[in-house]
């Protein structure tokens, strides 16, 4: 969360990377340690790609979340809650993790990582060029 030094380093080093080049958008992975948190965990999210948008400058900068694995109890309803937010906010998608597997209960295996490679991808190429396909 912004304030953190996690996120001031995220917006120091994306302003040393726009110096070489041209920040496109942001792939988001996390929830694990969220679950717990579903009753502020979308507001918050909200509140981190505004900001992330504010601080860059990028008001419009795509942004993909993922969901977390599916294969344990309990995370079915992150991942519904997850699915709202290109409905709450705008130029983001969401990533499914439908038939992904993990290795040790929370950590996507080697294919599965590949998969969700891909259809960050394409979700990216979507809300960038929403007019091509991979």
């Amino acid at each position: 969360m912004p304030g953190t030094d996690y996120y001031e380093q995220l917006i120091q080093k994306a302003r040393e990377a726009a110096a070489f080049g041209i920040i496109k958008g942001v792939i988001w992975h996390q929830g694990e340690s969220d679950l717990g948190k579903l009753d502020t965990y979308m507001s918050d999210l909200e509140k981190l790609i505004q900001r992330i948008r504010a601080d860059m400058e990028l008001p419009q900068l795509p942004f993909v979340a993922g969901e977390i694995a599916e294969d344990q109890p309990g995370r079915d309803a992150f991942n519904r809650l997850l699915m709202q937010l290109p409905g709450q906010v705008p130029h983001t998608a969401v990533v499914s993790s439908k038939g992904t597997k993990t290795f040790d209960e929370v950590h996507f295996d080697t294919k599965s990582q590949l998969k969700l490679g891909k259809r960050y991808a394409q979700k990216m190429k979507n809300l960038t060029h929403p007019t091509h396909e991979l």
